[in-house]
Order: structure tokens, then C-alpha cells, then sequence
């Protein structure tokens, strides 16, 4: 009897760490001092992409965005915009920075404060263009 009592248990204990596990490291709070995500894509001509990281930074952090752009064909025109949700869930975005490549080559926005728990940019081609462009978001906690 015992030992079904035990198996009861570890089974009950398996599936509580199961189903706690959720999404790898969507939660940063007091415990992760640094945060870094990067993503590569290809803008034509007037397409837009939006690249939101994919944790929620609860505590006090600063960060910066990275956006290396590379032309592929014509002239690389990327209007970027910075923008963060106070709502956990990643509704009503605002804008916080806006940084523009218009010439191959890297612009950043720093940001000294990250009130938003999610972080997002909206990438906007114009132009006649093929560009791949890379986005880094680092972020540290204060």
C-alpha cells in the first residue's frame, strides 16, 4: 500500500513540474541578471515586420535595439520603431524610439528605462529594395 501511495505522489509531482515548466524563459524577473535576443530577415521593397521578444521584463531593466541592415538589391530605406506594452499580455503598444536606415549599416536606440513588460519593433521598408536586416535587443537588470 505503501509504496502506491509513493507512486501516487511522484506521478502527482511529475505532472505539477510538467505543466509549471511553460514557456522557456518567457519570465525574466529578479533572478536573470542579462537578456539578449536576435533575429535575421529579409525586407522587398515596401513589406513590414514586427520582431517582439519573446520575455516579459517585470523588474527594473535598461536595454537597447541593434538593427544591422545589409542591401541585397537597391537602396536600403528601413523606417524602425520602438515600441512597449504595459500590459503582460502585449496589447496597447506605444512608441518609445524610432531610428531609421536609410544607408547599409547599424543604428541602435538605448533605452536607460524599460517600463514595458514587452518590447517590440515594427520594421517598415520603402523603396525598391531587397535588404536582410538583423535585430538585437539587449537587455541588463538594474
Amino acid at each position: 500500500m505503501f509504496s502506491k501511495i509513493l507512486a501516487f505522489f511522484a506521478v502527482c509531482a511529475a505532472v505539477v513540474f510538467l505543466a509549471s515548466a511553460g514557456e522557456p524563459n518567457a519570465d525574466y524577473q529578479t533572478s536573470a541578471p542579462f537578456y539578449s535576443y536576435s533575429l535575421s530577415d529579409t525586407i522587398t521593397n515596401t513589406e513590414n515586420d514586427t520582431v517582439e521578444i519573446p520575455a516579459r521584463l517585470v523588474s527594473d531593466w535598461s536595454g537597447g535595439w541593434h538593427v544591422q541592415a545589409t542591401s541585397l538589391s537597391g537602396t536600403v530605406q528601413l523606417a524602425n520603431t520602438v515600441e512597449e506594452s504595459l500590459s503582460y499580455n502585449g496589447t496597447d503598444w506605444v512608441s518609445v524610439d524610432t531610428l531609421n536606415n536609410s544607408a547599409a549599416g547599424t543604428k541602435r536606440a538605448e533605452q536607460d528605462r524599460v517600463y514595458g513588460f514587452r518590447q517590440r519593433i515594427v520594421i517598415d521598408g520603402s523603396g525598391t529594395q531587397s535588404t536582410r536586416y538583423t535585430v538585437y535587443f539587449v537587455a541588463k537588470k538594474d
